[in-house]
């Protein structure tokens, strides 16, 4: 009788004796069995963009119907009477989380049980006991949900009212509860930088430096409005409700990792100033919970949000729910160049970056730098990414790469591994193994991107932007299906693959890369390379040495 793993895989396994729920079960014990990638897992949840798609829109649009019960339920443990418009800009980004992840689980779990529930099984289930006390919303997605102990309590939660007869059931339990860590000692410069990020929100725009915000923040002034304020009472969107088929006890759920910031709320602060503004801000409506509180109560007493593009795959992925639901949704949102994405428009202003306008392409090596991203095994939200078991595909098209380049271009290539591998299988470490003598890029990345002889890219992403509007030659690589682009993105990306840019996988890229290694200044300077590589920027990646003024006059007729 084979033993079912839903958590991490045991120090003895042996696939002739368990059985792996998914491939997230190796995270961190790849070594313990190395031909773990030749084990036939069960296929991913969606195996489409468009079944990925519908479950994106149900997900998100579940949240949203769900806002109104989580906000009585927090306004009765904080004793407050916040609206459903606070709440949901202090919360929206865990809630997300909890409920993609969860019916991610679900899913892949509905999955085995259609293959496995006739066969005679064990299973270890952990006990509803835990106290995760996560801190905030962070803390929810690297204490919780891309670490074995959660998933596996989460599974167990999601297998408990319906075990198959056949299955033998034990029980364990596990600690997990976040430590708290002491406050470490902070300078008279730190207290200085903090105080000034805290207040002049604008410095937390990518790429502007601190005279800059504090310029912006004074000319935002402007928009001060006064104004009466009302009672604030919740308000429900107006939204078609919609029910997910939960196989746990939902809001059991939603109290048990509910994290303590959202506990520890004060009532409505008094604006005796009795004015609104706007507010220039870049990425903190994800994770900065002090900045998001502050932002809440700004909004209920009428003030809007201004909110700038902060990385790649804004305008260009298929599927956005968090963006669309977190930034999208305020005032106006700072775009790199692009108007629409899918379904999002009219409120979108295109501007140079600042943060790509600081780059500037000077070879001055012969260094091949290939730049890849961590290959997520428990994902935090659905997004066209790879899933879990697509990772292991997306891991051997980087080793074909590599594989196929020809000796001279191997010895210039430098191998830069992703820097946080939570919740991953360790690509590091792997490609360490398999290539010998293969050298890694440690340090500064952009510093030797902006040096380098050939940027190597595995995925679309911020690395992507500054690359192309820099004109650092550039090839890419990566499975079209997979990392699904929205159709107004589409053509750009086609003309990318049509120029000899980018292509569907590693060895036909690295095949590309040992043609033009010869000379590659002139194959990047070819008409119909900047051409595509131009278009790409115009939508996607503007700079401007004249940035400031372009902003500031955007920013003043708002």
């Amino acid at each position: 009788m084979k033993e079912i793993i839903l958590g991490q895989i045991p120090d003895n396994f042996d696939p002739a004796l368990h059985i792996p729920i998914s491939p997230a079960c190796f995270v961190d014990h790849e070594w313990v069995y190395p031909k773990w990638m030749d084990i036939e897992f069960e296929p991913d949840p969606f195996q489409s963009a468009d079944l990925m798609a519908k479950h994106v829109e149900m997900t998100t649009r579940y949240c949203q119907n769900y806002m109104h019960k989580l906000s009585t339920t927090l306004n009765d443990l904080n004793n407050t009477e916040y609206s459903e418009k606070y709440w949901s800009l202090l919360t929206l980004p865990w809630l997300l989380t909890l409920v993609q992840t969860t019916w991610e689980r679900q899913l892949r779990l509905d999955h085995f049980l259609k293959n496995y529930s006739d066969q005679p099984a064990k299973v270890v289930l952990v006990r509803n006991n835990v106290d995760w006390d996560f801190s905030d919303t962070l803390s929810h997605q690297q204490k919780g949900v891309l670490r074995h102990e959660y998933n596996h309590w989460l599974y167990s939660r999601l297998l408990e009212n319906r075990i198959p007869d056949k299955w033998i059931v034990s029980w364990t339990d596990i600690n997990a509860t976040e430590q708290r860590t002491s406050d470490r000692p902070v300078t008279f410069k730190q207290r200085v930088q903090k105080t000034f990020a805290d207040q002049i929100l604008a410095s937390s725009v990518y790429g502007i430096d601190r005279f800059t915000a504090l310029f912006y923040e004074v000319l935002l002034l402007k928009s001060l409005r006064f104004k009466k304020i009302s009672h604030q009472t919740i308000n429900s969107e107006n939204l078609p409700p919609i029910n997910l088929d939960w196989s746990l006890d939902w809001d059991t759920l939603v109290l048990s990792t509910l994290p303590r910031c959202f506990m520890s709320v004060t009532g409505i602060k008094k604006d005796s100033s009795n004015w609104s503004r706007y507010y220039l801000v870049g990425p903190i409506l994800w994770y900065n919970e002090n900045k998001k509180r502050k932002l809440a109560e700004a909004l209920i007493n009428g003030s809007k949000l201004v909110v700038a593009q902060h990385g790649g795959s804004y305008g260009t992925s298929r599927f956005y729910s968090f963006k669309n639901a977190i930034e999208y949704n305020h005032h106006r949102f700072i775009s790199w160049g692009w108007t629409e994405q899918g379904e999002h428009k009219d409120n979108t202003i295109p501007l140079p970056a600042p943060l790509l306008s600081r780059f500037t392409y000077k070879k001055s090596g012969k260094k091949v730098i290939l730049i890849t991203t961590r290959a997520m095994m428990y994902s935090y939200r659905i997004s066209p990414i790879p899933q879990a078991a697509q990772q292991l595909a997306y891991r051997e098209s980087k080793a074909k790469f590599i594989e196929h380049l020809s000796d001279q271009v191997y010895s210039n290539l430098f191998y830069r591994p992703p820097l946080n591998e939570l919740g991953s299988i360790s690509d590091r470490a792997y490609f360490e193994d398999r290539f010998k003598g293969l050298s890694l890029l440690e340090g500064n990345l952009h510093r030797e991107t902006m040096r380098c002889r050939l940027l190597v890219l595995d995925h679309p992403d911020t690395t992507l932007n500054i690359a192309l509007s820099a004109n650092v030659p550039t090839i890419c690589f990566w499975d079209s299906k997979i990392w699904a682009m929205c159709e107004q993105a589409e053509p750009y990306f086609e003309e990318l693959r049509a120029a000899g840019i980018l292509f569907e996988n590693g060895q036909e890229a690295a095949i590309k890369v040992n043609e033009i290694w010869d000379d590659v200044t002139e194959w990047w300077n070819q008409s119909s390379i900047q051409t595509a590589r131009h278009n790409w920027v115009s939508q996607y990646a503007l700079k401007s040495r004249n940035w400031r003024w372009q902003w500031i006059k955007a920013l003043w007729n708002l």
